[in-house]
């Protein structure tokens, strides 16, 4: 029988036993429990710092991003947030105050708008299209891509080109044989019948094609600059329009080099990726037509604002000038094709030739001339839609005989300095629109330089807010990781050392 002491000795050691293995439990709970509560208080922390995004960003842009710049980082704001909710009041003040000290909290990494080639702005405007294109629906973009994959103007004005320039030669080989057979004696017929118009129309075109096609309307003077901005590109080159109509050889060259619709329908077919790009860019930003994108009001540095990021010039004048000249040539190409296999214009075309011959004049002079009127005429007309499109008209990429403007009364009208060109479109309901024939351009536009020049734009019209003067889209962080480290003192279980644990968030929009 054990004596009185040996037994208190051994239920002492039993209890002490049992005491320690409880107080070791205790201890595994409680560290389980702070490095749980610390990894969500750091969760929650994160999601207190995206919660600080800045406001005109969104508000105007459904662009999601925090600032990360060199002063009041809202992603060095974590620390503070951390602190904040481990150190609160009631029950988690009495939990962490057993668990020692914060040794460091970091900003591990953070992406921006531009990193992995526009991901993040790209996943953005993902999600705002999508929801606008169910809104919507697809049927408009459908009808937009099966209109322009329906053309084919290749053929006819690759024809007009070949006949012109042969039977050009042709004229320039006779005119040379009939001169060297002619002694000057040979009476010849000058009397002409009409004023050519091919003149009248040049001058028309010289005297300024923004001007003519705006008329009345007022162009707006505002300017930007890029100087500040996160990222810059360079500016699309102008190009010219087609005014002489009395050079066969140098109208030939420039109808060939004039590619701009073979390069809209090549453009097209690479557009599946970038055409919800285009599409928030349409909803978003202004035009000369729509100053009000997505029924909102806002000041903004331009006004014709996808008119600047499909040609990249720092003032609204310069752009809409390349928007109108852009749009003038691809009408003028559209309507030689339409004019080149219709009998009926034919038909009028000779009747014009007729009226401007000479009785001596060569049979292929005659040929060539209703070519280069041709030409002429298509031009003109192209002018004249480009009126009815700045003033909120419609324009069929290819037009029928109901749909054409001009008559040829009317180009020997306009050709005398008669009227505006607005007062020869005839309205309709059918067809496309300013904005429309915009997007085709827009598509033209390298995918970097379109992205850039709207963060431009959106950092110019940021700037004009209180408060946002030094803002830029470089230092908007959208996805950020954070650490840390906890030193913990054992409460339960007197372990010689603190109890280290490391911690690691991310959150991203």
């Amino acid at each position: 029988m054990m004596k009185k002491g040996v037994m208190t000795v051994y239920f002492s050691l039993v209890f002490m036993l049992v005491m320690s293995f409880l107080l070791v439990l205790l201890e595994s709970d409680r560290l389980y429990i702070l490095r749980t509560e610390g990894e969500r208080y750091a969760d929650m922390a994160a999601e207190m710092v995206f919660a600080g995004y800045i406001q005109p960003l969104a508000d105007y842009y459904s662009l999601f991003g925090v600032n990360h710049g060199e002063k009041n980082s809202q992603l060095e704001k974590f620390d503070d947030y951390f602190k904040l909710n481990i150190t609160g009041e009631g029950k988690t003040k009495r939990l962490f105050q057993m668990a020692g000290a914060i040794e460091k909290v970091e900003v591990d990494e953070w992406t921006g708008f531009k990193d992995n080639d526009w991901k993040a702005l790209m996943e953005q405007v993902k999600l705002y299209e999508e929801a606008r294109t169910i809104q919507r629906g697809s049927e408009e973009v459908s009808r937009f891509f099966s209109d322009l994959s329906g053309m084919d103007t290749d053929e006819p004005v690759g024809d007009y080109c070949r006949q012109l320039e042969s039977k050009g030669e042709r004229m320039e080989a006779e005119e040379q044989e009939a001169n060297k057979k002619d002694d000057g004696n040979t009476p010849k017929d000058t009397e002409i019948q009409m004023e050519d118009p091919r003149g009248g129309i040049t001058r028309w075109l010289k005297g300024g094609l923004l001007e003519l096609v705006m008329g009345d309307q007022a162009v707006s003077k505002q300017k930007i600059s890029t100087a500040r901005c996160s990222w810059q590109t360079s500016e699309e080159k102008k190009s010219n329009v087609i005014v002489r109509f009395d050079r066969y050889k140098e109208v030939a060259e420039a109808v060939k080099g004039q590619n701009l619709l073979s390069q809209i329908q090549s453009g097209v077919k690479n557009q599946s990726d970038q055409m919800i790009l285009n599409m928030y860019i349409y909803d978003q930003f202004k035009t000369l037509r729509n100053s009000r994108p997505s029924g909102r009001s806002k000041d903004t540095a331009l006004n014709y604002e996808i008119e600047y990021i499909a040609f990249g010039h720092d003032s609204d004048r310069e752009n809409l000038e390349s928007a109108v000249t852009a749009c003038f040539t691809l009408r003028t190409i559209l309507n030689l094709a339409y004019l080149y296999l219709s009998p009926d214009k034919d038909a009028d075309l000779q009747r014009v030739v007729q009226g401007l011959s000479a009785a001596g004049m060569i049979p292929v002079a005659g040929e060539v001339l209703k070519l280069l009127l041709m030409i002429c005429w298509a031009s003109a007309e192209a002018a004249v839609d480009c009126a009815g499109l700045a003033e909120g008209g419609k324009v069929p990429l290819m037009k029928d005989r109901n749909t054409w403007n001009m008559s040829v009364e009317q180009l020997l009208h306009a050709a005398a300095g008669g009227g505006k060109a607005s007062e020869y479109f005839k309205s309709g309901t059918k067809g496309w629109d300013y904005h429309q024939y915009l997007m085709l351009f827009l598509m033209l536009t390298p995918t970097e330089k379109k992205i850039i020049r709207m963060t431009q734009l959106i950092e110019n019209n940021v700037w004009l807010m209180k408060g946002y003067e030094n803002f830029q889209l470089k230092n908007c962080a959208v996805k950020a990781s954070f650490s840390g480290k906890i030193d913990v003192t054992p409460f339960f279980w007197k372990y010689p050392q603190k109890i280290q644990y490391r911690f690691h968030t991310e959150y991203a929009y």
